[in-house]
């Protein structure tokens, strides 16, 4: 390697490896400094674990598919010499790097995505059943919160690698088969007008093998994956309540299964033209299974959605809807509620109000909203400031203890003048917001303004705040440099 090779390698590593690194060791002394080390370092193995496994994986299918189409193309022509023989030979160097590259690529993409579905494969490993099944297959709903995800990316993982494989192996077999049939260019670039040879580009039997056993392993996958889809449909977003409903039930479920059993048989015309030899097995296949997707899997679910759902949708609905209110009572413990009569008086008594004195006195009377109004008009201060939402909490103030409602003062930066819109401005001058607004819920100035309990640049009032500073907030979004 020329030295001028090693500075550009050693700087890209630094590029696209230093942030990594950054980030990887601030998370490793946050872990550490909470006593969690053990957690990150199971982290940062099942991630290396996932990356490992992933890259050599997809690398061993697109490379070893690579390898086997260059074999059995290299057996099919023997010593037969084509007219574009030479242009091959010349070129074969360029496609090789580039076959090899783009592998290496797709490996390491493909590494990455299984490394980051980490979490989804350590509660894979540890689910914890919750007791409850989904109403409408039966099963523990720990399938579907730690199962269901992972056997969805592991199906859409692998048939991503079975096509980047396919469309390798076909590219090899387009370069060593149809190419040198091509007549050679001559040196106007224009092809030369030479006879060409008889030779058939039907595929030999181990590369129809291989070409259509890759194919029928995709349609095997579809039929994995259509039987994920039957379990997906406690996620439908489509009827009238999250979760599966009558186009749900009486149409997607039994067009998954119809799918299902076309991609399966999809997948035997496939192995069946083994054989057999040409392409018509495989273009039926295809095409069934493509006009099938659409009008089974789409158009058919729409019609039955739009004709018989749609016109009497509450009856349709009305089962799949009280299923899904029961199951939210129950994922939320409402269930679990004991009701009892409560008999309401219409008159509340002095005594009452005399004996519950902290509820009567908190009364709230001001509005979150106009109140939220009223503090950005005079509390903002200065222009960069901005307050985004009023809460409501309680304090001790003056030795009682009241209920206030109160608004950080947050730093709103894009309201510097364009001209102060610098790097400087907005990464180490203006960092943070600056203190808070807090009133009484109940009380009015006779101005018609809150009284306010804390105020003003650097705040001020009953309620004393040693660090005003704001570095975290709902608005806070960009990273800043301080000190």
């Amino acid at each position: 390697m020329s030295r001028r090779a090693a500075i550009i390698l050693v700087f890209l590593i630094l590029v696209w490896g230093g942030p990594w690194a950054l980030g990887l060791i601030t998370d490793w002394l946050w872990f550490a400094d909470l006593g969690f080390e053990s957690v990150y370092r199971i982290r940062l193995l099942t991630q290396g674990t996932l990356f490992l496994v992933g890259g050599v994986a997809a690398l061993a299918l697109l490379l070893g598919n690579v390898f086997l189409a260059q074999r059995l193309s290299h057996r099919a022509l023997g010593q037969v010499e084509l007219p574009g023989h030479a242009q091959m030979r010349a070129m074969e160097p360029t496609f090789s790097l580039a076959v090899i590259g783009g592998g290496l690529f797709f490996a390491l993409t493909m590494a990455g995505s299984l490394a980051a579905r980490w979490s989804d494969v350590l509660r894979f490993f540890r689910p914890t059943a919750f007791g409850a099944t989904d109403p409408l297959f039966g099963r523990d709903i720990a399938f579907f919160v730690f199962t269901l995800p992972v056997y969805r990316f592991v199906q859409g993982w692998l048939l991503m690698a079975v096509v980047l494989a396919l469309l390798a192996a076909g590219a090899v077999y387009a370069f060593r088969l149809v190419l040198p049939q091509l007549p050679p260019a001559g040196e106007d670039g224009t092809e030369m007008m030479r006879p060409r040879l008889s030779f058939t580009l039907d595929l030999s039997r181990p590369m129809r093998a291989h070409l259509f056993g890759l194919g029928a392993v995709f349609f095997a996958l579809l039929v994995w994956g259509y039987r994920l889809n039957v379990y997906e449909l406690v996620y439908s977003a489509a009827g009238a309540a999250f979760g599966a409903g009558y186009a749900d039930v009486h149409a997607r479920l039994p067009a998954q299964w119809f799918l299902m059993a076309l991609s399966l048989l999809s997948a035997l015309l496939l192995l069946l033209a083994v054989p057999r030899g040409g392409f018509r097995l495989p273009a039926a296949a295809g095409g069934l299974w493509i006009a099938a997707a659409i009008v089974v899997g789409g158009i058919y679910p729409a019609i039955v959605q739009r004709l018989i759902v749609q016109p009497q949708e509450l009856e349709r609905e009305r089962p799949y809807l009280e299923r899904s209110i029961r199951m939210t009572r129950q994922a939320f413990a409402l269930d679990r509620i004991q009701e009892v009569p409560v008999a309401g008086e219409e008159t509340i008594t002095s005594e009452e109000i005399a004996q519950n004195p902290g509820t009567i006195g908190n009364i709230r009377l001001w509005d979150p909203e106009p109140l939220l109004t009223t503090y950005n008009q005079i509390q903002s201060i200065r222009a960069y400031y901005e307050f985004v939402g009023v809460d409501v909490d309680r304090y001790t103030i003056d030795g009682e203890y009241r209920q206030v409602m109160l608004s950080a003062r947050e730093l709103a930066p894009e309201r510097l003048p364009s001209q102060a819109q610098t790097w400087v401005n907005r990464r180490l001058q203006f960092t943070h917001g600056y203190g808070a607004a807090m009133s009484a819920v109940n009380e009015v100035t006779p101005e018609g303004l809150p009284t306010l309990f804390v105020q003003d640049v650097p705040p001020r009032g009953k309620v004393p705040i040693d660090r005003p500073e704001l570095y975290f907030s709902e608005k806070s979004a960009d990273d800043v440099i301080v000190r």
